[in-house]
């Protein structure tokens, strides 16, 4: 009885998701088909982000028809082992490694005291 019952319910109404293509920097525009303006993009809390032009994304139209760009899908992925993180803008990349080890790739300027260990580090200028 309760599966003849699922079998005649009415669908629910679902929005489509599609890969884009940002047309605007700054995430303003994508395409899929036809050109989409007036985009938003949804992240994880405290970080932020501007896709740029020719990035390719994936979006979802929302109920109410707002298009939001999800996230990006990336040219080419840096080797992560299970559980580790990159963050990558251009040049510059954050690993963080699953034994406690951070690495920093591309020009790195500090801005503030640094210490390490709790000992204040003296940068000669």
């Amino acid at each position: 009885m309760w599966l003849s019952e699922q079998a005649v319910k009415a669908p629910r109404e679902e929005k489509d998701g599609a890969v884009a293509v940002v047309t605007l920097s700054g995430g303003a525009a994508v395409q899929s088909g036809g050109e989409v303006r007036g985009v938003s993009w949804a992240g994880p809390g405290g970080v932020f982000w501007a896709p740029a032009a020719d990035d390719l994304v994936v979006t979802m139209v929302c109920q109410g028809g707002e298009t939001v760009i999800l996230g990006a899908l990336p040219e080419t992925r840096p080797a992560l082992a299970p559980g580790e993180l990159c963050l990558k803008s251009g040049g510059a990349e954050v690993f963080l490694r699953r034994d406690g080890h951070i690495e920093l790739r591309g020009n790195v300027n500090v801005e503030g005291a640094l210490t390490v260990n709790g000992d204040p580090v003296m940068v000669l200028a």
